[in-house]
């Protein structure tokens, strides 16, 4: 499968570099361990914290920053002027794994799964400075998941449903770094009348219990997941989306079909759970184009999105091959 993605939201960027002693519309955070040191007592630990690039405020070669917080060192509320950080940049994370599964299918149109998961991988620091270490993390996880699905098409539905809901939980027990517990449910539904279809998406994830490590978060963002932002450009431990699609096909060459189509988006991902509501939504949108070529279906379009902490609202680009876009 091939995925390919351009990204255009400025003209002219600026060249501001994003500030390396405080925190910046933070997206994710972690809790690191430190071994114990002739010069470092036992139970030291670093606040790791990850901020993006929301809006586009800095140099786009920038990325976001990572920083890293001496808890110890700094004041009780991490927000005076004695915050004691580490200057960081960007990281490059890789991962590998498995798992083992079984399950039952309902006839045709559903499934229930359940099983383990492992995978292990490492975050290295691609930009910034060397006081940030590179690091490796450890995944252990039971999962256990129900899905039915009578669409009658993956890349272009035009009748019929998704849906699926699920639970995770990582468990030092199972050789994960950390413990939590989330679950997540979506649907997809797709309803036509002659060349017209009109798709209908939702999707929440919720952290039931525990603090979701950096690798883990719910992202969201990019093309038909608020199509202005870049891919992935909001974390958080708990997410809701929604998007409403309307196309039409424009051709009737049976090989591949041809659509035009437009979409309407809104969603956003949250760290804290009293954060979560619709006053901070972020909206968006796109126009496209798609084809179900033979080797999977292709999109080029535009999308827009306006909301969250940036200023006005954001454009972008994208064409696409070979993603499904269940939701």
């Amino acid at each position: 499968m091939a995925c390919l993605s351009a990204v255009a939201c400025r003209d002219n960027f600026p060249t501001v570099v994003p500030a390396l002693d405080s925190f910046y519309y933070p997206v994710g955070l972690a809790v690191r361990q430190l071994p114990p040191t002739p010069s470092r007592p036992a139970g030291s630990s670093q606040l790791v914290v990850l901020s993006s690039n929301f809006d586009l405020r800095f140099d786009e070669r920038e990325g976001g920053t990572v920083l890293v917080v001496d808890p110890d060192a700094s004041s009780d509320t991490l927000s005076g002027g004695n915050l004691v950080v580490y200057p960081g940049g960007g990281f490059r994370m890789g991962s590998f794994g498995g798992e083992v599964a079984g399950g039952y299918n309902f006839d045709v149109w559903g499934e229930l799964s359940a099983g383990l998961r492992w995978y292990t991988g490492d975050a290295e620091l691609r930009t910034g400075s060397p006081l940030l270490p590179d690091y490796d993390f450890d995944a252990g996880e039971a999962f256990l998941r129900f899905t039915v699905d009578t669409l009658d098409d993956i890349n272009f539905p035009r009748n019929g449903t998704y849906s699926g809901v699920g639970w995770l939980s990582s468990q030092q027990g199972l050789g994960a770094d950390t413990t939590f517990d989330q679950v997540d449910a979506g649907i997809n539904y797709a309803k036509s009348w002659d060349r017209d279809t009109i798709n209908a998406v939702a999707r929440v994830g919720w952290t039931v219990s525990g603090d979701v490590p950096i690798q883990s978060l719910y992202q969201l963002g990019g093309p038909f997941r608020l199509s202005g932002l870049d891919n992935n450009a909001l974390s958080g431990q708990y997410l809701g989306f929604g998007r409403l699609t309307y196309f039409r096909r424009v051709n009737d060459f049976q090989l591949m079909p041809a659509y035009l189509g437009a979409s309407l988006e809104a969603g956003n991902a949250w760290l804290d759970r009293s954060d979560v509501g619709f006053d901070d939504l972020v909206y968006g949108g796109n126009l496209f184009f798609g084809v179900d070529t033979p080797i999977g279906p292709l999109y080029l379009g535009g999308g827009y999105s306006h909301g969250g902490p940036g200023d006005g609202g954001q454009f972008a680009g994208f064409l696409l091959l070979g993603r499904a876009l269940r939701y």
